[in-house]
């Protein structure tokens, strides 16, 4: 027999659901909607209120999306203890979203080029610390973040209405504990460098081998994750 070629009606019930998914990005009407637009770290969600701008486009079944931020500074911190620099903080995010089965398919990505456009391992900050850096703890400095910050897969199943499961598995990840990390939270999206609680609120924002499951009813949210979280080096 031949192969099933999808007829003209298929080939529009699929534009038509990728349609409503985009429209469901762009302006999410419940918490459930919110949890499966995925546009922040890890499984974090936002307020419906919070606009996350981004590029979005259909390419067959998947649905394309892209956001980031970056910026070029020039500080002057002049001091016995802090410093001048010219650098630049940057972080992008490529997503594909598509539908699985019963349920809805998210592969993305984080990375940052700040290990190439921040230049001698760290840049000045005067009071952060919190971590080290090639062995050396920092003090009034922050370090580079990592050229891959996230690489994850996850999965929404719908149960019912009012009901999701969701699966997040990341060999480098951000697991279900402290806020969203400060890139991604409304309060920081336009602080050009390191919020000064970075490392103690959002210190597991990079793990290594994170599996979060998570079950949303309502306005309601449970999460369990376990990952690995012994700090990694700088080449992880």
């Amino acid at each position: 027999m031949p192969p099933h070629q999808p007829s003209s009606h298929d080939q529009m019930s699929g534009i038509h659901r990728g349609m409503a998914d985009m429209m469901e990005k762009m302006h999410p009407k419940t918490f459930i909607q919110e949890v499966k637009h995925h546009a922040t770290s890890g499984t974090s969600a936002e307020p419906n209120s919070i606009p996350s701008p981004m590029l979005m486009s259909m390419k067959g079944n998947w649905m394309l999306m892209f956001h980031g931020n970056a910026f070029v500074l020039d500080t002057q911190q002049s001091s016995p203890r802090g410093g001048d620099k010219f650098f630049s903080t940057n972080w992008f995010m490529p997503m594909a979203q598509r539908s699985f089965g019963p349920g809805r398919l998210t592969i993305r990505v984080m990375f940052s080029l700040e290990p190439a456009t921040v230049t001698g391992r760290r840049y000045p900050l005067l009071f952060q610390q919190g971590e080290t850096a090639y062995g050396v703890p920092i003090a009034d400095g922050q370090h580079p973040h990592d050229f891959f910050m996230e690489l994850a897969a996850l999965y929404d199943l719908p149960l019912s209405e009012h009901n999701l499961l969701t699966l997040y598995v990341a060999p480098e990840g951000d697991p279900a504990i402290g806020p969203t990390a400060y890139p991604h939270r409304a309060s920081a999206s336009e602080n050009r460098v390191g919020t000064l609680g970075h490392h103690q609120q959002d210190s597991t924002h990079i793990a290594n081998d994170v599996v979060t499951l998570g079950f949303t009813h309502r306005m309601v949210r449970l999460e369990m994750s376990g990952f690995h979280g012994r700090e990694p080096d700088e080449f992880r």
